[in-house]
């Protein structure tokens, strides 16, 4: 599946830091890895990248392109019984990761573990995400400086 998973079917813009290699050899390698939905993940990051790399300014880079979106529910129907059984379920979606544990839980999965990166959510949203969880009987568990489990 080459599609993004959001709370509705359709088409989102996607971001990432494009512009060629005279551009990206110049920034560290985790750089390039870093892309989302939301133009302003990638800008919180301008001034610690503009440090690492003499001065550059990732603004001018950020490149947007469209990426197809599909909902939990749409794989399930696609996928059917497949999708029954899942041991674990990870996400790391750049700041999305709280919404896609509340369309994980909203839908008809269940997953006997959920790891999902809470590093760039907000206090309020990792509040938010942790009673969810423990709402629908999952435990949850820090597992780095970056992520969460559920079980």
């Amino acid at each position: 599946m080459n599609a993004a998973l959001c709370p509705k079917y359709g088409s989102l813009s996607f971001y990432r830091i494009g512009g060629g290699s005279h551009v990206l050899k110049r920034l560290p390698d985790y750089a390039t890895q870093v892309a989302s939905l939301d133009k302003n993940h990638l800008l919180k990051m301008r001034e610690r990248l503009r440090q690492k790399s003499g001065g550059l300014d990732i603004s001018n880079h950020i490149v947007e392109s469209q990426v197809k979106c599909e909902t939990f529910d749409r794989l399930q129907q696609k996928y059917g019984t497949f999708l029954d059984d899942l041991t674990l379920v990870v996400i790391d979606a750049e700041g999305h990761d709280g919404k896609l544990v509340e369309q994980l839980l909203l839908s008809k999965f269940c997953a006997k573990v959920i790891m999902y990166e809470d590093a760039h959510l907000s206090v309020e949203e990792k509040l938010h995400v942790k009673t969810l969880l423990l709402d629908n009987g999952y435990a949850v568990f820090r597992q780095s400086k970056m992520d969460s489990v559920a079980f």
